[in-house]
């Protein structure tokens, strides 16, 4: 059954918002999971709505997700109410970059998968670290947790919050690998500690995959790991060497037991085919946090990848099927034709292929514009580009930034003028890649079929245009809207093909050779 065919959605206009209920058709289950998604324009103050929520609640904890911690910082210094943002252990160590030997011991534990918490009690650094406070700081009795999505594979469930708040759009996967000789080799470094029973049993479940079996024994298995690992870190208190690594148990029960969770789940799809590695999209991993502890969801998003996001829902539900999500979308149509004005110059594609060659013949005539820009009035400009392009935040001595680097980042908003230099296109991989996981029982289209007219240079299939705009186009849309165009006076200036058209809609528009 298609995502059409799947979902049915109820619109609702009013005035410049558009607000759209979706739910899987013929829902009979009274528990529902909401998804509250905010995707009106760049500039309309979904952030600041999230900032004044955030500080209307005096007690408890507040988690905030999002894609990135420049995003999680720009908010935590516009909060009032403290924050603290998580990090990973690579960023929040105090000591993990230093050049000594110490330095160099802890990064060679962590990408040897010693456990975090391990190499900490190891070490016994005396110095302030972000990555040991974090943890005692996000329980506190009043306090937002900001969080990058590629963390909350470390939460169980989203239970200890009030409220949870997902900032722009959820992308990435979380990946686990089950290697049955891996994991008994861990498992055999903790044969002391269980009864000969017990392990035995541990073993078998092991061998056979029993999730059911080894969720249970999961809560013991994990205290006989922390038990073992701290012993073997007393064995070794002067200093931990190589065969300290090679001792510790570097087991991960519960990537264990959701990787054998949803293998079990997945068995039921008629495409399903084994494998050690499961890929979990993190916007399945949100579902499956919610599933745990039904609260509902909010998104800001202004360029809310629906089509994504319900092939995405859609399969959670077929593998979860006491998970019915319900998703409400609100959307706006604001415009500024009198301020906002697109310049497109030249019909050239300016693709990244061959980018250094047009770049000699372009470059002068584009410092050429700087320079009468400039000369008109003083003006603040800034490029979007590639990210080849872009050195130390630069690129032909005006500030930039690339492609896809700036959802949800305001550091931009007092520039005058953008000058947007490419093609913001994936690679063929890409394509191949998104057909075979989301039309896998279609027929295939000619990946190298391609209209080129009227200022477009997309894909011929419309399955793939709808992928395209989607995922990079309305990336771009995102990009140029750091500017804030709605509200302010601005100008873009444009090499390239595939101007969206919602940018189209909402300024003024012309052509120049």
């Amino acid at each position: 059954m298609s995502v059409d065919d799947y979902f049915s959605s109820k619109i609702t206009e009013n005035e410049n918002l558009t607000t759209e209920l979706i739910s899987r058709n013929n829902i009979k289950y009274n528990t529902t999971y909401k998804h509250y998604i905010n995707a009106q324009q760049p500039g309309t103050g979904k952030t600041t709505k999230l900032i004044e929520k955030l500080e209307a609640i005096t007690e408890g904890q507040d988690l905030v997700i999002a894609s990135n911690h420049k995003f999680l910082a720009e908010l935590k210094s516009n909060l009032k109410r403290e924050m603290v943002i998580m990090k990973g252990f690579s960023k929040g160590c105090a000591r993990y970059n230093e050049n000594a030997n110490e330095g160099k011991l802890i990064k060679k534990m962590h990408d040897e998968q010693v456990p975090n918490k391990v190499i900490c009690a190891c070490m016994k650094c005396k110095c302030r670290c972000h990555y040991r406070e974090q943890f005692d700081k996000y329980k506190e009795p009043n306090i937002v947790v900001g969080m990058p999505v590629q963390l909350i594979h470390l939460y169980d469930d989203f239970s200890n919050f009030n409220s949870v708040h997902i900032e722009e759009r959820v992308q990435g996967d979380f990946d686990i690998q089950w290697d049955t000789k891996k994991i008994l080799k861990e498992i055999y470094k903790l044969k002391t500690y269980f009864g000969s029973k017990k392990f035995n049993q541990v073993i078998e479940y092991i061998n056979t995959k029993n999730y059911a079996k080894l969720f249970n024994e999961s809560e013991n298995i994990q205290k006989i790991v922390e038990k073992y690992n701290i012993d073997v870190v007393k064995y070794f208190e002067k200093m931990p060497n190589n065969k300290f690594i090679n001792q510790i148990c570097k087991l991960k029960i519960n990537n264990l037991l959701m990787f054998l969770e949803f293998e079990d789940r997945r068995k039921k799809q008629k495409n399903f085919e084994p494998s050690n590695i499961i890929v979990i999209p993190y916007q399945q991993l949100v579902f499956y946090k919610q599933l745990n502890f039904n609260i509902p969801l909010f998104y800001n998003c202004a360029t809310f990848p629906k089509t994504e996001f319900l092939f995405l829902l859609k399969r959670f539900e077929e593998m979860f099927s006491e998970y019915t999500g319900v998703v409400e979308i609100t959307t706006s149509h604001l415009k500024n034709k009198e301020n906002f004005k697109i310049i497109k110059h030249n019909n050239s594609g300016f693709y990244k292929s061959y980018i250094q060659t047009e770049l000699k013949e372009y470059e002068p005539k584009i410092k050429n514009l700087i320079k009468n820009i400039k000369a008109r009035k003083s003006k603040k400009i800034c490029f979007l580009t590639y990210m080849n392009l872009v050195k130390d935040g630069k690129f032909m001595g005006c500030d930039a930034f690339y492609f896809g680097s700036s959802h949800g980042v305001n550091k931009y908003r007092n520039y005058d003028v953008l000058i947007v230099y490419g093609t913001n296109l994936p690679d063929n991989d890409t394509w191949i890649e998104y057909f075979q996981e989301h039309h896998p029982y279609e027929e295939v289209p000619d990946f190298n079929d391609w209209i080129s007219e009227d200022g477009r240079h997309v894909p011929k299939d419309e399955r793939l245009q709808q992928f395209y705009i989607e995922k990079f186009e309305e990336d771009v849309y995102d990009s140029v809207h750091r500017l804030r165009p709605l509200w302010r006076k601005v100008e873009v200036h444009w090499f390239g093909m595939n101007i969206p058209q919602r940018l189209i809609d909402e300024a003024s528009y012309e052509e120049r050779d």
